[in-house]
């Protein structure tokens, strides 16, 4: 640099000079603000309860958080760039052809989806929407699935709650018509 300077009579370099100190002081905030939101971002995919994932419209897996790990057993590495491993096809047939829909939308939509996992059916309520490029072409479907296993079962618990009351009320009504009629029947005999 000093070379630069030295043999620059006209002061060129120290004219140019401060713009590029600016310039590059600009570009390391920068770089450092999107560091920054990247790791709020991360951070926020990876705590939430909710199963998340983006995936290329060619089936390759963009992302997915730490909840889609544990339900399928899966890395993060092992499955980014990669498509749908063997063991999670027989589970993921159906969420394919809900992805299928959401990009011939082209708008998020919301599913009701099921999963055998540890033996047991689980249902989330998955929200899939489009990733779109700067022409406007999907380029990935995004999915957010939240588990409503709990509250799918509460909701069978009450409805058999209320078959089971209203077969009650059924069988009192009859009850007291047949009473009734015999209290008539002994009032008309009288």
């Amino acid at each position: 640099a000093y070379d630069y300077l030295t043999k620059d009579k006209e002061r060129k370099y120290l004219k140019i000079l401060p713009f590029k100190i600016e310039n590059a002081i600009q570009k390391y905030r920068t770089e450092q603000s999107l560091n920054q939101q990247n790791k709020i971002i991360n951070a926020i995919i990876n705590n939430s309860d909710t199963i998340i994932y983006v995936k290329e419209i060619n089936g390759k897996y963009l992302l997915v958080n730490k909840k889609y790990e544990d339900l399928f057993n899966v890395k993060n590495e092992d499955i980014v760039g990669k498509a749908d491993l063997d063991s999670q096809k027989k589970h993921l047939d159906k969420f394919g052809e809900n992805d299928t829909k959401v990009h011939k939308e082209l708008k998020p939509l919301a599913f009701e989806e099921n999963i055998e996992h540890n033996g047991e059916i689980q249902t989330y309520i998955s929200v899939k929407f489009p990733l779109l490029d700067e022409a406007g072409k999907t380029f990935a479907i995004g999915s957010i699935s939240t588990d409503i296993s709990k509250r799918k079962k509460l909701e069978q618990e009450l409805s058999d709650l209320n078959k089971t009351l209203d077969e009650r009320i059924q069988e009192r009504t009859k009850e007291l018509e047949m009473s009734n009629k015999e209290l008539e029947h002994f009032a008309f005999v009288s």
